[in-house]
């Protein structure tokens, strides 16, 4: 009530995932701390309308809140904007849009970003393989616990020749 903007948003999410859900204290408390700038309500918002939690599902409406939350610099933010790109959820599918959302939430350390990065690269979805990059992106994603990222970067590993491993080892450490 303090105008507190992170604690709204935290109630905000007590909320969200308290059972039985509150949809709408938790949408009451998002948009207090969104209006004033909170990029984590901003992004809650989005996830809300993308799944249809307490408002009716709405893609258009959920990419405009997760671009509002990456304008402010949220990772997870632009994880769910280029994960929107890569399923066509409402924008047109485009995997190079997609990895440019990818690419820049994994510049700021989001583990998700990183991981799915990782995926396009090992993949070579719209672009050529490059297994030693795609190695980088999964082993920085599995040190932040990302459970998908480190079963990755494992069975990578054992694709990959010594020099390669090495190589997208180095690249890890010096981006980490």
């Amino acid at each position: 009530e303090a105008g507190n903007a992170q604690a709204q948003n935290d109630l905000g999410v007590v909320y969200l995932e308290s059972y039985p859900h509150n949809y709408d204290e938790a949408q009451r408390w998002f948009h207090r701390a969104a209006d004033q700038g909170n990029a984590d309500a901003k992004y809650h918002l989005g996830t809300m309308h993308a799944k249809g939690q307490g408002v009716t599902q709405d893609y258009a409406a959920a990419m405009k809140w997760f671009r509002a939350a990456a304008d402010l610099s949220s990772g997870v933010a632009t994880a769910a904007i280029g994960s929107a790109y890569a399923n066509g959820k409402g924008v047109p599918q485009d995997y190079r849009e997609a990895l440019k959302w990818f690419r820049q939430g994994a510049q700021t350390g989001n583990a998700e970003s990183q991981y799915r990065l990782g995926v396009a690269f090992a993949g070579g979805q719209d672009f050529q393989h490059n297994y030693v990059e795609a190695y980088k992106w999964f082993a920085l994603a599995a040190a932040q616990g990302h459970k998908l990222a480190i079963k990755a970067r494992d069975n990578l590993a054992r694709k990959l020749t010594r020099e390669q491993l090495d190589d997208g080892q180095r690249k890890a450490a010096e981006f980490a």
